[in-house]
């Protein structure tokens, strides 16, 4: 309680009255390398983790163009400035998880390390849409040759797809139309319970999610 942070519109609130459900807080600097590296997985955390019973909340030490949120489906709203004033934490990324009761429950500076803080929240058909909008998603495993395969087919059926790739730390450079993601921290497989590669994730009809070895 008593850390003072900004909305989207530049207002103050007490960071105690983003914390109505349980929350993890990410402390970001828009120029740190260690933070930018970690985009990718800032996406996919709040994608698949944002939810009634928990949520993400990002605390830049300024302000960040909404544009550069957008590419992470961030929206404004779970976003707050510090101002400038980095006060709260001398390091940065660093997480805090927050309980209901505004209390700071466990912290780390390490991504790995978050995905073993996080409740066992299962992502939904929500989440899954919010990743990728409608398109289906292919989860792999960097270096795979099953993997490079299964993107051909996957090409061949749905011409455009997510893929995920776990292993890999960045998203590829070279190609920047590419809908590769990188997910070094598996936080796809935790997420939606997968554990044999490749799969494909895609919603039937009824909105249900549909897990699909691909061989």
């Amino acid at each position: 309680q008593g850390y003072e942070v900004y909305d989207s519109y530049g207002e103050g609130l007490d960071i105690s009255e983003i914390s109505d459900t349980p929350t993890l807080f990410v402390f970001v600097m828009a120029g740190c390398s260690d933070c930018l590296r970690e985009f990718p997985s800032y996406r996919l955390l709040y994608a698949l983790f944002d939810s009634n019973q928990f949520r993400v909340a990002f605390i830049w030490d300024d302000e960040v163009p909404q544009k550069d949120l957008d590419e992470l489906n961030i929206p404004s709203e779970a976003s707050y400035s510090a101002k400038g004033l980095y006060k709260f934490t001398d390091w940065v990324p660093t997480y805090y998880l927050v309980d209901e009761t505004d209390t700071i429950i466990d912290q780390t500076k390490e991504m790995a390390h978050v995905v073993s803080l996080l409740p066992e929240t299962k992502a939904k058909s929500e989440n899954l849409t919010r990743l990728s909008g409608d398109l289906p998603v292919l989860v792999g495993i960097d270096r795979c040759g099953a993997c490079r395969r299964a993107s051909e087919q996957m090409q061949a059926t749905y011409g455009e797809y997510l893929y995920l790739m776990e292993g890999l730390e960045d998203s590829p450079q070279d190609d920047p139309d590419a809908a590769i993601w990188a997910d070094p921290h598996k936080l796809v497989s935790r997420a939606f319970g997968l554990d044999t590669y490749p799969v494909c994730l895609r919603l039937d009809p009824t909105g249900s999610i549909i897990k699909e070895e691909i061989e």
